[in-house]
This record gives structure tokens, C-alpha cells and sequence, in this order.
């Protein structure tokens, strides 16, 4: 078979492969229906407010959700609109003072909320019994409403009441604040999807409030996200995010190009590992039946003498009786009569003709000796 069949045949397997994978991936992996957040004016969900938003937003001109923080507000307009549907507590101070400076301009916020007790110097109280079909006044007229929550609203002196329930409990008060007002009710579920339509909810709505009004009406969608969905990555702006990656990746490139190499360093075992003792007993071997005693001492003590300037620092170059006071003082497993006969006799063996295979083996014994004491130090 030719190579290009091969390379031909190589490319039809890998495509059918990739073919196969983007399939499965369909469908094994088919999308799941998004998940929103209750409450928020882009959810179609049932608990979700996008009913009553684009209703509003059909009705009237200026609607749009407010996606900033509260700081952003603007305080130098009169006569807007907030709405906030049941928002987490506020984390921070500094983050409700904001909302505060907004109503005092002369604006309006409506909070939405199951208990709002701790929020704009709220109160409340536990109902005394929950009637599920219960009837609300408005002082004008009698509404047919499912009541969710427990809590009902603690009024102040200056408060005024918009509706109570049957027991003469505020669900839902005015309270002035500088040149605005906060409105707040207890029954955010009337405003969701599922519960608009029943009942007279969207009709309490209507009454409560009087959208036409107001100049703008921002529905309030920052405080959704930091009580949950923002991510670490939400905090920073897209382009800074895809210029950190693409930076990320040019400093990978030039890397490589560099030839830095990442990980630890790995050393060839050849570097830090002496020879196998099979390769040690074939070295020996080969010496043995060659005869070549005198070289085999000579690499011995060249050995020894490497092993003593590793060990000691003791010079390689200088001679064995040279070095023999230095030896003596490092040695503590030998006295320096039998290191001075030693050294004598390798002196004496290393420089003549011929070495005689007793011999051999009586100053290889000698030498391995005196190496395991340098080895053990």
C-alpha cells in the first residue's frame, strides 16, 4: 500500500471521527431550558416578572431595566420611577444610603417584598392568621387577592396605609423621604407571571400605582446579580477580559519560541546512577581474563582519589603521600599507621610493569576497604 493511500485513509478515519463526536454531542448534550432568578423583569419563568414589564413597557414610553449599582442613580432628575422586586438585603450601608439620596431628589421607589423588615428603617409583624382567598382594601374599593406572605407592615406616625387585609394590617404603606417616597408591599408574587392574571392582582397594581406619573420607571436588575449570579469574571469589562487571554497567549508563544521549557528538570538516569552491578561484574570479568591487573588498580585508585576530593575536597592531582596527613585527619575509622602502609603499598604497586592476579585481589580488597570508609564518612 502507498503512503498516500495511507495518509488518504488517515484523514477519511479522522474526519469520521470528528463526524461522529460533533453527533453524539448533539444528542447526548442537548440544551437545558435557561434558569432565571424569581423575580427578575427577563424571566419568562412563572416566578418571573417579564409579563408585567412589557407591559408596562407597551403602556409607556420610558421602561428600562437599571443594570448599575446604586451609586449610579441619578439624583439630578425628579419624578422617576424604581421598581425593585423582591431585592436581597442590602450588604452595605453605603449601598441603601444611595437608594435614599435617590427617593430624597424627589424620585420613588417601590419595594416588592415578602419581608422588608432592616430595609429603609422598616418594621414588621406576624399576621395573626393567613387567608390564602383573602379580601384587600384599598379605603376606595374591596380586591380579591391570594395572600402569600406572613409579615405585615409596621406603620409609623407620618406612614400612610394603601392597603390592609381583612384584620386591618398594612400590607402596603407610603413613606415620605425628602422630596420622594418609598412605597412598600408585602405581596411581590402578585407581580410574577403566574399570579398576575388571578384574582385582582394587576388591578391592585394599577391602583397602588400610578406609573403614569412618573417620567421615567427603571425596574431594578443590578441588585439580582450580586446576590448570586455574578461571577468573578461579570466584575471586570469584556475587552480588559479578552485582552488579559490574548496576552495570556502571545507570553505562551514567545515561550515557546525562547525554548522555555516548563516543568521540572529531568536528569538521564546515565548522570546520577552508577553502573548496574551486572555491569560492574562484566567489567571485572573482562579485566580478569585479559590480565590487565595494573590498569584495573590504577582505575581503582584514581576512584578513591575522586571519591576523597567529593568527600573531603582533598586534591586530585597531588600525590598519595602528599596527601596522606589530610587522609589521616579525615578518616576517623583508621589510625594513621595502617593509612601509611596502604598508600606505601599503592604507591609502590602503581608504578611497577606488571601486576600479578594475587596480588590484584589483595589491593582491590585493601582499596574497597579504605573507599567504604570515605563513603560513610
Amino acid at each position: 500500500m502507498s503512503q498516500a493511500l495511507k495518509q488518504k485513509r488517515t484523514w477519511i478515519w479522522l474526519v469520521s471521527l470528528v463526524f461522529l463526536f460533533t453527533a453524539f454531542s448533539i444528542v447526548l448534550f442537548e440544551e437545558e431550558p435557561a434558569e432565571y432568578p424569581a423575580y427578575v423583569s427577563h424571566s419568562p419563568a412563572p416566578m418571573g416578572t417579564k409579563a408585567f414589564y412589557q407591559f408596562l413597557e407597551k403602556e409607556y414610553t420610558d421602561v428600562e431595566r437599571w443594570e448599575s449599582m446604586s451609586r449610579s442613580l441619578p439624583t439630578n432628575e425628579e419624578n422617576g420611577l424604581l421598581m425593585m422586586i423582591e431585592p436581597p438585603l442590602f450588604s452595605e450601608e453605603a449601598t441603601q444610603e444611595a437608594y435614599q439620596r435617590y427617593m430624597e431628589a424627589g424620585n420613588t421607589i417601590v419595594l416588592l417584598k415578602r419581608n422588608p423588615d432592616g430595609m429603609f428603617d422598616l418594621n414588621t409583624t406576624f399576621a395573626e392568621a393567613i387567608n390564602e382567598q383573602a379580601i384587600i382594601l384599598d379605603g376606595i374599593g374591596n380586591y380579591q387577592a391570594s395572600v402569600q406572605s406572613s409579615q405585615r407592615l409596621v406603620t409609623k406616625e407620618k406612614d400612610e396605609v394603601l392597603l390592609v387585609d381583612e384584620s386591618d394590617d398594612p400590607i402596603a404603606i407610603k413613606r415620605n423621604f425628602g422630596d420622594g417616597q418609598l412605597i412598600v408591599m408585602t405581596e411581590p408574587d402578585w407581580l410574577t407571571n403566574q399570579m398576575i392574571l388571578e384574582h385582582d392582582h394587576l388591578a391592585i397594581a394599577l391602583s397602588l400605582i400610578d406609573f403614569s406619573h412618573y417620567s421615567s420607571i427603571k425596574f431594578d436588575a443590578y441588585t439580582y446579580e450580586t446576590a448570586g449570579t455574578l461571577s468573578a469574571f461579570s466584575v471586570y469589562p469584556k475587552w480588559l477580559l479578552v485582552a488579559t487571554l490574548q496576552l495570556f497567549i502571545l507570553s505562551l508563544l514567545w515561550l515557546l519560541l525562547k525554548g522555555k521549557r516548563f516543568g521540572p528538570v529531568v536528569e538521564p538516569r546515565e548522570a546520577t546512577v552508577r553502573f548496574s552491578d551486572e555491569r560492574l561484574k562484566a567489567l571485572g570479568l573482562w579485566y580478569l581474563k585479559g590480565k590487565n591487573y595494573q590498569d584495573a588498580v590504577r582505575i581503582q585508585s584514581n576512584y578513591l582519589k575522586q571519591l576523597l576530593q567529593e568527600r573531603y575536597g582533598i586534591p586530585y592531582h597531588k600525590s598519595w603521600s602528599t596527601s596522606l596527613d589530610a587522609i589521616d585527619r579525615s578518616l576517623k575509622g583508621m589510625d594513621r599507621k595502617e593509612i601509611e602502609s596502604v598508600i606505601t603499598g599503592l604507591q609502590e604497586i602503581l608504578i611497577q610493569d606488571k601486576v600479578t592476579k594475587q596480588q590484584f585481589l589483595v589491593w582491590s580488597e585493601k582499596i574497597d576497604r579504605l573507599r567504604k570508609e570515605v563513603e560513610q564518612g
